[in-house]
């Protein structure tokens, strides 16, 4: 049963952070609420106070800084699917956002919110650590601006201070001759939580066959989303071709730490990391 607790309805991003550091540990923010909702009925938190954000409009904004690209906290993953912006200079993360949950949790879920919960199988946060996304985090005495990858801790933790709000979430603006692929292993084909999944951002290099630059991350794989810095090294500058592909995407093994639990064993999730790793950089180098 949901505990009682009182609600609270900031209409700026100051008053916000101003409840934020009054209240500290007994108010809890909620964006979309698809997570905290279940939180709350399960009982997992019992927070005196409860701080809607759906008014605070400056974080629904996705707009062009320079070559960046700022999404606000409060940007759903509808959002991200309309928006030209994304699909334009974020194709990845549009792709990832396409795989969230269903239509109803896509038009309620949040960036912030994802991050925020920080489940390493996420499906918009393989894309954001792939594209080297950075958070920007506000609080009363300014804001500090962290890598996605060290802004996750583990499952559930970030390092977000009680005191901070998500503000927005920056990505560098897709250039030419980069491209991306987003993969996902589910016990079904939708409204499922990912047994693995894999997200892909590469420079193709000059000559044929080549990448110039590759980042890589794995979802559902670790106790965080995890960079594939070994197998990112092993492909970059160097000609490929099916057999040297299929090869390299072996040393996906030794980049993940995957559980057993009710989903998948640990042994097939590294089977089906290397699995998606190697459909991902085919589909890219020879099918794209």
């Amino acid at each position: 049963m949901v505990n009682d607790f009182r609600l609270v309805r900031p209409k700026t991003l100051p008053e916000a952070l101003g409840l934020l550091d009054e209240f500290g540990q007994e108010i809890e923010p909620v964006a979309g609420g698809t997570d905290l909702l279940v939180k709350l009925e399960d009982g997992r938190i019992r927070p005196s106070q409860v701080m809607d954000l759906s008014a605070l409009n400056e974080l629904k904004q996705i707009r062009l800084v320079g070559e960046d690209l700022h999404l606000g906290a409060l940007v759903t993953h509808t959002a991200v699917l309309e928006s030209p912006l994304t699909r334009t200079e974020a194709p990845l993360l549009v792709m990832g956002c396409r795989t969230v949950g269903s239509t109803q949790i896509r038009n309620m879920g949040t960036l912030g919110g994802n991050l925020a919960t920080a489940s390493p199988a996420g499906d918009s946060i393989p894309a954001l650590v792939a594209l080297e996304a950075k958070v920007v985090l506000a609080s009363k005495k300014g804001e500090r601006t962290l890598p996605v990858e060290d802004f996750l801790v583990g499952p559930g933790k970030t390092e977000r201070r009680r005191e901070e709000l998500i503000k927005e979430i920056i990505l560098p603006c897709a250039r030419e001759g980069e491209k991306g692929f987003y993969n996902k292993l589910g016990q079904r084909n939708a409204l499922a939580i990912s047994i693995a999944n894999v997200a892909v951002w590469v420079r193709l290099g000059e000559r044929k066959n080549t990448l110039s630059r590759v980042r890589i991350a794995f979802g559902a794989l670790a106790p965080t989303v995890k960079r594939g810095r070994m197998v990112e090294d092993a492909l970059t500058d160097r000609e490929l071709d099916e057999a040297s592909l299929k090869g390299i995407t072996q040393l996906a093994w030794k980049e993940v730490a995957p559980i057993t639990d009710i989903r998948a064993s640990a042994q097939y999730r590294r089977d089906m990391a290397i699995a998606l790793l190697y459909q991902s950089l085919y589909h890219i180098l020879f099918l794209s």
